[in-house]
C-alpha cells in the first residue's frame, strides 16, 4: 500500500517542495549526477511527447532515467510511441528512477540557467538542487517501467533531419482526422523507385508510377501548396483550389480543358477521359508494355476494360496468334 504525503517549508533563503509517494522497502537505488539546465531540458523537450497522457498505469506517466558510465538516458513509453535521449552528464553514482513527467519538466523549467544537481536520497526521493532552489520529487520502481521493443535494424535508412522534416511537412496536410480508420492517421512511408501509392475510390489501393516530369510537377506544386486557412474537410487534399479547398472532379475537368486550349488543341477531341484511353494506348502499343501491366496500372479489375482502353486491334490479336510458337507446326 502506498503512503501519500505532502509536505511545503519555505527557509529564508532556499525554496523547498516535497511531493512524495513512498514504495516498497527495499527498491531503494542510489543515483547522483550534475548537468546543465539547458542539455536537461532539451532531452525533456525530446522525450514527453511519448509520455502517456490518460492511463491506468501511472509508470507511463514518468520519465526512465538511467545512467550508464558519463551518460544518461531518458526513456518514455506509452505503448504506442517509445523515445530515448542519451545524454552526457556529470555522473557521480550510478541509478535508475522513474519521476512523474510533468511535475519533473515543470520544476526544471523554473530553475535558473545554471548547473542542476539531481540524486536520490534515502527515501527514494528525486533531489532537485540549483543555486538557491531545493525541490523533492517522488519517484517510481524503475523495474515496473516496460521495456522498449527490440527494432532489427538491418533494413534501415540514414538521411538529412532537415530532409525528414520537409517530407513530413509536406505530407501532413493529408493526413486523416477520422478515428475510425485509424491507419489513415499515419504517414506511410516506402522506399521504393519513383511510384506511389494511393488508396482510390472503394478504398482500392492503386500504384502510380511517377516519371521525372511528374515529380518535379509535384515538388513545385508542393513548394506553394497554402497551408493555413485550409478548410477543415480539404486538410487531407493533395490539390486545393484558389479558397484553399479541395478540387471537385468536375474542376479538374476544367483545369485539363483551360490547358488544351493554352496548347491549341481542339477541346471537341480531348477530354479527360479520352487522354486516359490516349495513354494507355500509347503505352500498349508503342512502348512494348504488357497489357497485364497496364490492367494494374490503370487499377482494372476484369483485363476486358484494359482492352477498351487501349484499343486493342484486330491486326494485333492476328499478330499474338501466328507468334505462337506452334502455330506453324
Amino acid at each position: 500500500m502506498n503512503n501519500f504525503s505532502t509536505q511545503s517549508t519555505i527557509p529564508t533563503n532556499t525554496t523547498t517542495i516535497i511531493i512524495y509517494i513512498l514504495y516498497k522497502k527495499g527498491d531503494e537505488t542510489n543515483m547522483k549526477l550534475v548537468c546543465e539546465k539547458d542539455v536537461i531540458l532539451k532531452a525533456i523537450n525530446s522525450v514527453t511527447k511519448a509520455v502517456a497522457s490518460k492511463t491506468t498505469m501511472p509508470i507511463l506517466e514518468g520519465i526512465l532515467i538511467q545512467t550508464n558510465d558519463k551518460e544518461v538516458k531518458f526513456t518514455t513509453y506509452d505503448l504506442e510511441i517509445g523515445i530515448e535521449y542519451i545524454m552526457e552528464c556529470t555522473v557521480e553514482e550510478q541509478g535508475a528512477t522513474v519521476v512523474n513527467a510533468i511535475m519533473f519538466s515543470e520544476i526544471i523549467r523554473k530553475l535558473p540557467d545554471a548547473e542542476i544537481h539531481i540524486e536520490i536520497n534515502e527515501n527514494n526521493l528525486l533531489v532537485i538542487e540549483c543555486e538557491g532552489s531545493l525541490y523533492k520529487l517522488a519517484t517510481m520502481n524503475p523495474e515496473e517501467f516496460p521495456e522498449l521493443p527490440k527494432i532489427d535494424i538491418e533494413n534501415s535508412i540514414e538521411m538529412e533531419q532537415n530532409s525528414l522534416k520537409d517530407m513530413v511537412r509536406k505530407t501532413i496536410f493529408a493526413v486523416s482526422t477520422e478515428e475510425n480508420r485509424p491507419i489513415f492517421t499515419g504517414c506511410l512511408f516506402e522506399i521504393r523507385n519513383n511510384k506511389l501509392n494511393v488508396v482510390g475510390k472503394g478504398n482500392k489501393e492503386r500504384t502510380i508510377y511517377l516519371n521525372k516530369a511528374c515529380i518535379d510537377a509535384i515538388n513545385s506544386y508542393l513548394a506553394i501548396r497554402p497551408h493555413d486557412g485550409v478548410k477543415f474537410d480539404s486538410r487531407d487534399a493533395l490539390f486545393l483550389s484558389k479558397r484553399k479547398e479541395r478540387i471537385s472532379n468536375r474542376m479538374v475537368q476544367e483545369i485539363v480543358k483551360k490547358e488544351l486550349i493554352k496548347a491549341g488543341l481542339d477541346i471537341s477531341k480531348y477530354s479527360v477521359h479520352k487522354l486516359r484511353h490516349t495513354a494507355a494506348t500509347l503505352m500498349y502499343q508503342y512502348g512494348d508494355v504488357d497489357i497485364r501491366a497496364l490492367q494494374v496500372l490503370l487499377g482494372h479489375e476484369s483485363i476486358s476494360t484494359t482492352e477498351i482502353y487501349t484499343h486493342v486491334e484486330n491486326k494485333q490479336v492476328k499478330n499474338a496468334v501466328e507468334s505462337n510458337p506452334l502455330a506453324n507446326e
